[in-house]
C-alpha cells in the first residue's frame, strides 16, 4: 500500500493524512477484515499501523492458515495435480508464519482453526502442536485440509504417508469442545473407549483412510452427529448407520471405492447423497425414508433395482440423478410423493429416459434437466 494514495488535500491546499485521523478502534476493525498477508503489507506503511494491525490477528478467534492468508494466492484443491505446485510454496515459510502467529496469540479463545497446505506424516510433530493449541483454546471447528505431497506415488503408497490424526492428544486434554471436524488426506482411527468426539455435530472426511472398526466406533459414539460426509474415503467396506438415538439427518457417501454395503436405519435422515464408488453396491434403507435423495450410479445394471427401492419410499419429495450413459428403465414404480426431479444428463445419456420418470411421478411439481457434453 502506498501511503501517498491516502493523503487528501484540505481547504488550504495542504496534504493531510485523513486515514490516521480515524480512531484506533476503527482502524483495528478494518485490519481485522484483512488476510494475514495483507495485514503484514499494510503494517509496513507506518509504525503505529504495525501495532494496530497485529492486534486483531493476535486476538482473532477464527484462525485460517492457507495459501490465501500466507502467500496471497487463491486456489482450488483440484488445481493441484503434480508435485510442481507443492515445490512452488515453501513449507518452511508457511510453518514459520503459523508458529509466529500462535506464539504471539494472546486471545483467551479460538472458535475455529484451519490449516490448508502440503503436509503429510513427515510433519506430524508440527501438526500435533497446532492441534494442541487449537483444542486448548477451545476450538469448536477444526479443519485440516492437507494437499498431496506425493502425486508421483500410487494411491495405495500415498495413503501410507497420510497424517495420523492425534486422537490420543484429545484424550490427554480436557473434554473436547469439537463440534465440527473436517479432515482431508488424513488417517482417522479412534482408539477403544475414545469419547472426545461426543460433541461432534458435523464430520467431513475427504480422501481419508478410515477402516470398518473406526467408522463403526465413530457412529456409535457420536450421538449428536447431524451431518456425515465420506468423500473419496478408503478403508471401510461396510457403512452401517442406525440406531434410535442418532440425530444424523444429512448423509453423503461419494466415490468411496471400498464400500460394498450401505445399511441405513435412522429416525430422521432428511437428505441422502449417494455417488457409487464401485459396482454392485448393496443398499438398504429402512423407514422412515429420506425426503431428499441425490443418486449418481456407477453401475447402470443396478439402476432398476435402486429406482424400484426409491419408488417404495414414503415421503420422498426430491430426487436428483446423474445419468452418464445408458437408459432410465421403463415401467418404473410410482413415486407417489415426488414433487421435484433434478436430472443431469450427459455423455450419451438417453434423452427420452426422463419421460419414464415423469410418467412415474403423478404429483411432480418441478422438473430440472441439465444436459452436458
Amino acid at each position: 500500500m502506498d501511503k501517498n494514495r491516502i493523503l487528501a488535500t484540505d481547504e488550504e491546499g495542504e496534504s493531510k493524512d485523513w486515514i490516521n485521523e480515524l480512531p484506533d478502534c476503527i482502524l483495528v476493525s478494518i485490519f481485522s477484515l484483512l488476510t494475514l498477508k495483507d495485514v503484514v503489507v499494510t503494517t509496513m506503511v507506518s509504525r503505529p499501523w504495525r501495532r494496530l494491525g497485529l492486534q486483531p490477528i493476535l486476538t482473532r478467534v477464527n484462525l485460517e492458515f492457507d495459501l490465501a492468508n500466507i502467500f496471497g494466492i487463491n486456489v482450488r484443491d483440484d488445481d493441484f495435480e503434480d508435485d510442481l505446485y507443492a515445490e512452488d510454496f515453501s513449507k518452511q515459510v508457511f510453518v514459520r508464519w503459523v508458529n509466529k502467529v500462535l506464539q504471539l496469540h494472546h486471545g483467551n479463545k479460538v472458535d475455529s482453526f484451519k490449516v490448508e497446505f502440503f503436509f503429510n506424516r513427515e510433519s506430524t510433530t508440527i501438526l500435533d502442536e497446532w492441534i494442541r493449541f487449537a483444542i486448548t483454546k477451545g476450538a469448536q471447528v477444526l479443519d485440516l485440509h492437507l494437499y498431496s505431497c506425493t502425486y508421483s506415488l500410487p494411491d495405495i503408497e500415498e495413503r501410507e504417508t497420510f497424517y495420523d490424526f492425534p486422537c490420543w492428544l484429545l484424550s490427554e486434554l480436557n473434554p473436547s469442545p469439537l463440534k465440527k471436524l473436517s479432515l482431508a488426506r488424513c488417517l482417522l482411527r479412534p482408539p477403544p473407549d475414545f469419547d472426545r468426539f461426543n460433541q461432534l455435530t458435523t464430520l467431513y472426511l475427504y480422501k481419508a483412510v478410515v477402516d470398518n472398526i473406526s467408522l463403526a466406533r465413530l457412529l456409535s459414539d457420536c450421538l449428536l452427529l447431524e451431518s456425515l460426509t465420506l468423500d473419496g474415503c478408503t478403508g471401510a467396506t461396510d457403512l452401517i448407520v442406525g440406531g434410535p438415538s442418532l440425530r444424523l439427518n444429512d448423509l453423503r457417501v461419494v466415490n468411496c471405492s471400498d464400500i460394498e454395503r450401505v445399511d441405513i436405519f435412522l429416525p430422521k435422515v432428511a437428505y441422502l447423497e449417494l455417488v457409487d464408488g464401485r459396482p454392485n453396491l448393496h443398499l438398504s434403507i429402512k423407514p422412515p425414508h429420506p425426503a431428499r435423495i441425490y443418486y449418481d450410479p456407477l453401475d447402470y445394471n443396478d439402476l432398476w433395482d435402486t429406482l424400484t427401492q426409491f419408488g417404495s419410499f414414503l415421503g420422498l419429495e426430491t430426487l436428483g440423478m446423474r445419468v452418464a450413459t445408458g437408459r432410465i428403465p421403463q415401467n418404473l414404480p410410482m413415486f407417489r410423493d415426488l414433487k421435484k426431479l433434478d436430472l443431469h444428463l450427459f455423455n450419451g445419456a438417453d434423452l427420452v429416459g426422463p419421460l419414464n420418470l415423469l410418467n412415474a411421478a403423478p404429483r411432480l411439481e418441478e422438473l430440472v434437466v441439465t444436459v452436458s457434453n
